[in-house]
């Protein structure tokens, strides 16, 4: 998103919350890769 360009919106309101919505999903996504890298990592071994 924050490299995209937003080619249509009638609802500023509406844009905001799916953008906010959009970054926490991706937040949540990346903090959990970050621990199964993490384990990952600590033991040398992918299960």
């Amino acid at each position: 998103m924050h490299t995209g360009k937003i080619i249509y919106f009638t609802n500023e309101r509406k844009k905001t919350e799916f953008q906010i919505k959009a970054l926490k999903m991706f937040t949540k996504l990346n903090e959990a890769c970050h621990e199964i890298l993490k384990k990952i990592n600590e033991s040398g071994f992918i299960l």
